[in-house]
């Protein structure tokens, strides 16, 4: 999924400000650093390993456990937003 495409509905909004600020206090990142237009490798620096681990740790705090597709393509913040989201209980 393309980020660019990925455009969160007001009801997202909440989430999306949610997962921003947990990525960035991981990273030790200032949270403006982070859109849903970010690349984990070219903006973050993260590899797929890292981006992995992030991936867990987000699905496990947002979904309270480990998706088992969570192999699928995820390069940008966008992509992780809409993983989360497609995998909420109800």
């Amino acid at each position: 999924m393309r980020a660019d495409i990925f455009t969160p509905s007001p009801e997202e909004e909440t989430l999306v400000a949610k997962i921003c600020t947990f990525i960035a206090q991981h990273l030790r990142v200032d949270l403006d650093s982070i859109s849903i237009d970010s690349h984990f490798r070219d903006d973050l620096g993260l590899d797929l390993l890292d981006t992995v681990e992030l991936t867990i740790l987000i699905e496990k705090e947002f979904v309270n456990r480990e998706v088992a597709d969570a192999s699928e393509e995820i390069e940008f913040v966008g992509d992780l937003i809409h993983h989360i989201e497609a995998h909420q209980p109800g």
